[in-house]
Formats: C-alpha cells, structure tokens, sequence
C-alpha cells in the first residue's frame, strides 16, 4: 500500500548539500531524490523509478535500496560504510564514500 511504511534492511546514510541523513526507507530515499538531489542523472531517475514502483507494492524494496545506494555513489554523498560494502564489487570503498581524486 502507498501509505505503509516500506523499511529498508539497513538505514543508508548520506550527506546531501551540507547536511546528513538516515535513509530508514523507501519514502525517505523518495524525498531526498525529489527534493534534495543535487544532480539530475540517469543513476538519479533510475532510482527515483525504482522507489516508485516500490511504493506502490509493484517492486522490490531491497531493488529500491541498491537504486538509491547507486544513486548516492554517483553524487559523493553516501556516507555508510557497510552500505558501500555491500556494492564494493561495482565501485571502490572510498569513492563511495565520497574521497574525490
């Protein structure tokens, strides 16, 4: 139901302009996409599209989570060490965790 609370496994922590968050779940991912992110990229629309359909109960949370994960890789705002361990085969630990080169 779009009213329920979808949880994610683990709350996903970022830090968007400034600011840091705990992502607990797929409508706290929705908000910051919608309102906070700061670039519109295809990771970003992937990810909005991912939370969406969750929402609606036509998709996977954890497919929602990664989504968004992916999505906060691609800006340096992932700020959660066991979320980039769980996509370390797709990106470097400290890149995802924001360490520019």
């Amino acid at each position: 139901m779009v009213g329920e609370k979808k949880r994610f496994a683990a709350p996903i922590a970022v830090e968007l302009k400034g600011k840091k968050y705990q992502v607990i779940d797929v409508a706290d991912a929705g908000d910051l996409l919608l309102t906070n992110w700061p670039a519109d990229t295809a990771r970003r629309r992937k990810a909005m599209l991912a939370v969406m359909v969750a929402l609606r109960g036509q998709g996977d949370i954890a497919q929602a989570r990664k989504a968004f994960i992916n999505a906060a890789v691609e800006v340096f705002a992932l700020r959660d060490v066991d979320a980039a361990r769980d996509h370390a085969s797709e990106w470097s630990v400290g890149r995802m965790l924001g360490a520019r080169r």
